[in-house]
Parts: C-alpha cells; sequence; structure tokens
C-alpha cells in the first residue's frame, strides 16, 4: 500500500509539471435581444422579449427584457407599439388580432442592445378539413394494455409550398383535455417520415412535399385510452387542431432536433433557425381548424 501511495505521488507530480494551462475566451458579441412571437387570427397580438448571456461566467435567472419599445409593423406601415404586461410579455393595447393575408413584422429598441427587426412574415390562410372518420380497428397500442383507433382527416392542399402542424389533444371529460397519448403516421413510410417532416413535443409538423393528392387524406393511429390509477380509462373525446404554419415556423422549429446520446459526439453544432436581425429568436405565424370527436 505504502508503494502504491508513493508512485500516485510521482506521477500527480509528472503530469501537473508537465499540464500546461491554455488561456481561450469564447467569442461572444455582447448581449443581444432574443425575440419569440407566433402570429394568429385567433389570438391577440403578444411576443417574449429575452436577451442572450455569455457563454461562461455567472448570469441573472431572469432572462427577460423590460422597457423596450416593440413596434408592430402590418404591410410596412406603422400599426402600433406593444405594451409591458410581464416576464418579458409585451402585448397589443388594442387586442389586435393578425388579419390572414397580411404581413407583420417587428423592430425592438431596447437600453443596452442592438435594434432588432425581423422579416415580414405572411398570416398564412385556414384550411378547412374536408371530413374525417374514425375507425375502431384492429390497430395496437404502442403501450401494452390500452386501445387504439385509426383517424382519417381529409383537406385541400393550396397551390405553391404549404407547411402544416397537427395537434392531437385528447380528453378524460369535457374540461379536462391536453397534448397527450401517442399518435404516428399510417399513410407515410417510416423511412419517408423524415423526408416529410418531424414530430416536437407531441405534435407532427410536415410539408406538404409528401402529399400527392388533393384532397389528401392524412391517417393518424392514436392511442384512445391511457393509464389512471385504477386501470385504463378510455378518452371520452379527442380534438384535433390542423395549423396551417409558415416556413419560418417550420424551420425553427426542425433545427430544435438534437442528436442524442452517442451520436451528439459525431454531429456537427445546430445552428438555430432564425429571420431576425440585430439579435436572435424567431417571429412565426399559423390559421387553425378545430375539430372535436366523440370517441
Amino acid at each position: 500500500m505504502k508503494v502504491n501511495s508513493i508512485l500516485w505521488v510521482v506521477i500527480s507530480c509528472v503530469l501537473s509539471n508537465c499540464s500546461k494551462v491554455i488561456e481561450y475566451e469564447l467569442p461572444y458579441p455582447g448581449d443581444q435581444l432574443v425575440v419569440y412571437g407566433l402570429l394568429t387570427p385567433d389570438e391577440a397580438v403578444r411576443i417574449r422579449l429575452t436577451h442572450t448571456v455569455a457563454p461562461l461566467g455567472s448570469h441573472p435567472k431572469d432572462l427577460s427584457v423590460a422597457g423596450a419599445e416593440v413596434k408592430l409593423y402590418e404591410n410596412a406601415h406603422p400599426l402600433e407599439t406593444l405594451e409591458y404586461a410581464q416576464n418579458g410579455i409585451y402585448r397589443s393595447p388594442s387586442g389586435f388580432r393578425p388579419q390572414t393575408g397580411q404581413l407583420y413584422s417587428l423592430t425592438i429598441r431596447a437600453a443596452g442592445f442592438p435594434e432588432l427587426s425581423t422579416d415580414a412574415i405572411e398570416i398564412p390562410s385556414q384550411i378547412p378539413i374536408d371530413s374525417y372518420n374514425l375507425v375502431d380497428s384492429a390497430l395496437i397500442a404502442l403501450n401494452e394494455g390500452l386501445s387504439a383507433a385509426q383517424l382519417n382527416i381529409s383537406f385541400t392542399d393550396p397551390a405553391a409550398v404549404n407547411y402544416y402542424e397537427l395537434v392531437v389533444e385528447t380528453c378524460l371529460n369535457m374540461t379536462d383535455c391536453e397534448v397527450g397519448g401517442n399518435q404516428w403516421l399510417l399513410d407515410i413510410p417510416e423511412t419517408e417520415q423524415q423526408r416529410c417532416g418531424f414530430a416536437w413535443d407531441r405534435n407532427l409538423y410536415f410539408k406538404d412535399i409528401c402529399i400527392n393528392d388533393t384532397p389528401f387524406t392524412l391517417k393518424l393511429g392514436l392511442e384512445t385510452s391511457t393509464f389512471t390509477r385504477s386501470g385504463p380509462m378510455k378518452f371520452k373525446q379527442v380534438l384535433i387542431e390542423l395549423r396551417h404554419i409558415n416556413r419560418s415556423y417550420y424551420e425553427y422549429l426542425k433545427t430544435h432536433l438534437q442528436p442524442e446520446d452517442f451520436e451528439l459526439a459525431f454531429t456537427e453544432p445546430q445552428l438555430l433557425y432564425s429571420n431576425v436581425k440585430g439579435g436572435y429568436g424567431m417571429l412565426g405565424a399559423y390559421s387553425k381548424s378545430r375539430l372535436l370527436i366523440d370517441l
């Protein structure tokens, strides 16, 4: 034991004498504004404003920015100045809701930060759900012991390039609905799903590169029950939202997909999509159609 201890001391001394401290300062352009806004005709305009921090060193837990001048433009014309609410949230003082087909942008000034501006984005049109049907089939749920069904949703894909988000909320009762339960695409081969779109936070995002027919029928498998303390319980209803989203929102979420585990070591760093100048963040938009289905 004594010999081993001496050897460890010798090795430690050698390593400490051979090591060289290399000072390296990570590049950082200084604090900049970060804006996140998602505009829709269904809600009054609101955005969230925070700021960046240096990669090293201490920084405040609350990164929200108050006291900024946030101006909203419609078709390049000044519309109104958003008012500060709390926690970095700025909202329309008049309760203004964006209009389909119009272009909107922001300019933001705040003391101590460079001026920020966003690209002008167009509010997409609403895409109606033409028809649907729910088939209690022999689908096998992803979780053993639960039931599953096939949901077919038909809609007409407009000309040009379009992007979509499918939100599925399952309801145990009329007031208890949440994004939950597993769902999966049935009509697109698994090998093609990455090319067609992606899943993020239990929602499905896809572009019409894989839509060949119009009207198009999206076939979705979904679990129609969940585990509770008293055992499996069937959902009462399912709430479907078909969102017609703009490209900025789609690309922003797509770049949030990060490799996991050992794949991270062999992958180049992912740069987040941004349509902002003088800062970071994203201004996106969507319109939606809603459908409540009894199970």
